[in-house]
């Protein structure tokens, strides 16, 4: 959800010595519904991952624990693609002052893309919480929380699993 915290939180792990990428870094662009790749949004538009970065995240996996920080339409289509899955929640009154504030994106501070993100926000939320009740790889994290206390819950969940499955090697 735009204005959760995704970027400063990709931040926060990188400072870290993370390995984390943002979304919006290249990783995913804008498609219109023919198919044909966009250099900016409109409503009707699809955000999408690329391949070619899929790729890339897969090698550098193989590595270091990898995380994507970001949201994408049609996120189903990529859940097969990631050991864990992290959704951070907020309140929609928050979430509408954070997009007012936020200095490093524009996006939420124009009518439309504030429509549709308070639009979008119940079906998502919906998506997310019945998907983490019956997926154990997808978890809700409070963004309300201090940056701190969200990057711990994100490193505990991924990396924890991570060093749980390395035992089992």
């Amino acid at each position: 959800m735009p204005g959760a915290g995704k970027t400063s939180v990709c931040e926060y792990l990188k400072s870290y010595g993370e390995a984390a990428y943002d979304v919006d870094d290249g990783f995913a662009t804008h498609f219109d519904q023919n198919g044909r790749e966009r250099d900016h949004w409109e409503r009707d538009f699809l955000f999408l991952l690329l391949p070619a970065k899929i790729d890339y995240l897969k090698k550098e996996s193989e590595k270091a624990n990898v995380f994507l920080c970001g949201n994408t339409s049609r996120p189903e289509n990529y859940l097969s693609l990631f050991d864990r899955i992290v959704f951070l929640e907020l309140e929609l009154d928050v979430l509408k002052e954070r997009l007012r504030n936020r200095p490093d994106n524009p996006f939420g501070k124009d009518p439309e893309s504030l429509q549709a993100v308070i639009d979008y926000y119940p079906s998502t939320n919906r998506f997310w919480s019945k998907l983490s009740q019956t997926n154990k790889r997808v978890k809700i994290v409070d963004a309300s929380l201090s940056l701190r206390e969200v990057a711990d819950e994100i490193t505990c969940f991924c990396i924890g699993s991570e060093l749980a499955r390395e035992a089992q090697r």
